[in-house]
């Protein structure tokens, strides 16, 4: 029950990354000319994995989460290790950076909810 919990909240973060990337990409446009020969050029990590879903990229792993879940009739919590996988390795400077944002969207989703809604299969999908 928890893993297919994680392997939803894992698949929701990736895709707010993906979303945030793109938006920090149009930012990165919009900027000079004259900024941008004074940096150095940046290296894209690519967006898509396309079918290749046999080759697991690297992972980044998550401090543990112990969270209660939202009960009026006793304590229910939930424990689970997440583990992020990257594109490329050139995405874990930005991962470090976001692991604040990404722990708190984990721990907002995850405590507004009740153990009927994370237990059963349709609750799951939801997630």
């Amino acid at each position: 029950i928890l893993l297919f919990v994680l392997l939803l909240s894992i698949m929701g973060v990736i895709a707010w990354l993906i979303s945030s990337s793109s938006s920090d990409e149009s930012e990165v446009k919009e900027a000079p000319k004259e900024e941008a020969k004074a940096d150095k050029p940046k290296v894209s990590a690519p967006t898509q994995r396309g079918s290749d879903f046999a080759n697991i990229g690297p992972m980044y792993p998550l401090d543990p989460f112990t969270l209660n879940l939202l009960s009026d009739s006793g304590s229910r919590y939930v424990k689970c290790t997440i583990e992020l996988e990257q594109n490329s390795e050139l995405l874990k400077p930005e991962l470090d950076k976001k692991v604040p944002v990404i722990r708190d969207i984990i721990i907002r989703t995850l405590t507004a909810k009740t153990f009927e809604e994370v237990s059963t299969q349709k609750g799951k999908e939801r997630l």
